[in-house]
């Protein structure tokens, strides 16, 4: 069952920090954008590597905020925003069905805010979607694989697997930037 009350502080805060960074990453340089977001991809590997199992985030109103206005800045920089708001809601969650649920409808609602300010401002423009719609397709594509691989790997290995490729996109796209 959704959650309202879960749901609406961080979406606002969230898409609030979004659509600011959106309406001035345009101003940006694009090699600067790049060099960030390697370093973040490299960050987000790490974090998930080393650190997520013995760092425990707080399970309070101001930690959400912060959380909700990070998750929104790499969102509006970089496009991703979910890895902070699923640890999130699972600690505000009982269950799988709230948890997925209430984060799926989270995401509905940050990514709508976000296409819809990409619009405004230009950043996505309607000679786009060919190329989105392909992309949707690679994505299901790759999704059915990765399915079926993962049925045969464990989740530890699948997990170290991903976070291993999340840094070596990272260590790329730093190289392709300097």
């Amino acid at each position: 069952m959704l959650q309202w009350k879960l749901i609406l502080f961080p979406a606002v805060v969230y898409i609030s920090a979004s659509t600011f960074v959106i309406s001035k990453v345009q101003y940006l340089d694009l090699d600067l954008l790049g060099i960030l977001f390697g370093i973040f991809l490299i960050l987000l590997c790490a974090y998930y590597m080393f650190f997520a199992k013995r760092f425990a985030i707080p399970n309070s109103t101001g930690i959400l905020a912060a959380c909700s206005a990070f998750s929104g800045v790499t969102a509006g920089l970089f496009g991703i925003g979910g890895p902070l708001m699923a640890i999130c809601f699972l600690m505000r969650t009982e269950d799988r069905e709230s948890y997925t649920g209430n984060l799926q409808m989270l995401f509905v609602c940050t990514g709508l805010s976000s296409l819809t300010t990409r619009i405004i401002n230009g950043i996505f423009t309607i000679d786009m979607v060919p190329a989105v719609l392909l992309g949707v397709l690679f994505i299901n594509v790759g999704k059915k694989a990765g399915l079926k691989i993962a049925e045969k790997i464990d989740a530890e290995m699948l997990k170290r697997i991903i976070y291993l490729f999340v840094g070596f996109s990272g260590v790329l796209t730093l190289v392709e930037h300097i």
